[in-house]
């Protein structure tokens, strides 16, 4: 039993020193198109036979000037270790695994490697299915902030295709779930599906959603589209309406555009009155409202003649649809439109912003100061010198006395007893 255990373990560590390697491994060819495909032993060892199987047909071939059925020897030849074939016009029954089989000159044991041959067929256009929005009252209509879901269905490729997804211009990388492939065993065609979803926002409004296919038999992708309309009440204006450089005695026009969709109804206030569109009360006239671009309305207040009061008035605007309502202030001025405006609001942050930045070094130099931090402690350290105390000389004091100190010094005036003087 222990001498079976050894040997069979012995071929199986014969078996899997040698590893057949297939170049390459996986391809994807159209119907009438060549490929080649090359194996050989992991040692690039000396062969001794080559043999193929295709489409469930086995060949035998050795050199390149023999050729049958489309199929030829490819490579430097067995004693160089290659066993390679070329595959001429491929065919649809060429589709599936591409068998090579080898034998080396000093093992009679077989060694077989795969090539997966896939022969393309192209897939059937994208099917797009989307729910129907809140609105309710057509399916492509959808209020903000509406979830939309949609599922893309391509079948029929072989492999499956690949899907992208776009709303107008943006490629769309979130909301995506992981495609799902289903093939089919006997003739491996698949169909790939994949599902999205997204929260609708004003910005989205009259755009196009689009699944798009591609595959390797397309020269073109295939596409489904939807179109999407999504619905919502005025926006607020998030920069006051001011309106400058009007002219006293002139006709004033003051333009305002509001973001809605569906159109909104406006309404002018001047003072206690209200103008409707297409109304004229004494000397302002509301035109009609004119659609911009995709949820932008103008409205334009007519004022005939301006005078200096027409200017110290108070102008309101109320905008209101199906979704909601939203009301505006308008100004408007006979002088000149500030400077500061037409910097622009990226000019006046940097401005405010270096502002705000000398006013905090300015005030950190003045709590340093203050506080006698960094550079100004060294003078404030010299005021505090401590006294020195009592029989301890003071370093700070100059020993340079003047002349007439040390000698006006009632210690030094004190004359020294005589001694007497040995004779």
């Amino acid at each position: 039993m222990a001498v079976l255990f050894i040997i069979q373990l012995t071929q199986g560590l014969s078996e899997g020193a040698y590893e057949v390697q297939v170049t390459p491994k996986y391809v994807v060819v159209n119907p009438g198109e060549d490929v080649s495909f090359m194996c050989r032993l992991n040692d690039n060892r000396q062969l001794a036979t080559c043999l193929f199987k295709v489409a469930g047909i086995g060949y035998n071939l050795r050199s390149p000037d023999r050729e049958k059925d489309g199929i030829r020897y490819m490579g430097a030849g067995l004693e160089q270790g290659e066993c390679g074939a070329s595959i001429r016009r491929i065919q649809e029954k060429h589709n599936g695994n591409v068998t090579c089989q080898i034998f080396d000159t000093d093992d009679p044991t077989e060694h077989v490697g795969y090539m997966h041959l896939i022969v393309a067929i192209p897939p059937s256009k994208p099917v797009l299915e989307v729910n129907v929005g809140a609105a309710g009252q057509h399916k492509n209509v959808y209020l903000e902030r509406d979830l939309m879901t949609a599922t893309c269905t391509v079948p029929g490729g072989r492999p499956a295709a690949n899907l992208s997804w776009f709303l107008g211009e943006e490629l769309i990388t979130d909301g995506l779930r992981m495609p799902v492939e289903i093939c089919e065993p006997r003739t491996d065609k698949c169909t790939i599906t994949q599902n999205l979803t997204r929260a609708l926002q004003a910005s989205d409004d009259k755009k196009t959603l689009m699944c798009v296919a591609s595959h390797h038999s397309l020269k073109s992708d295939l596409v489904a589209k939807y179109t999407i309309n999504v619905y919502y009440p005025p926006k607020p204006s998030y920069q006051p309406f001011e309106h400058f450089g009007l002219v006293e005695g002139a006709l004033g026009r003051v333009p305002i555009v509001i973001e809605a969709n569906p159109q909104p109804v406006i309404q002018w206030t001047i003072g206690g009155d209200t103008i409707n569109e297409r109304s004229t009360n004494g000397r302002y006239t509301v035109e009609p409202t004119v659609m911009k671009g995709p949820g932008q309305f103008e409205s334009v207040l007519l004022i005939d003649v301006l005078t200096k009061e027409d200017t110290d008035k108070e102008y309101k605007v109320v905008a209101h649809n199906t979704y909601g309502e939203q009301k505006y202030s308008v100004s408007i001025s006979t002088s000149p439109e500030p400077k500061v405006l037409e910097m622009g609001a990226g000019v006046i942050i940097i401005i405010v912003v270096v502002i705000v930045l000398v006013l905090l070094v300015l005030g950190g130099v003045l709590y340093a100061r203050a506080k006698g931090k960094l550079c100004f402690a060294a003078g404030d350290a010299e005021k505090r010198v401590a006294p020195p105390s009592e029989g301890t000389e003071n370093p700070a004091v100059n020993h340079n006395a003047s002349s007439e100190y040390i000698n006006n010094s009632p210690e030094l005036k004190k004359e020294k007893p005589k001694e007497d003087t040995p004779v």
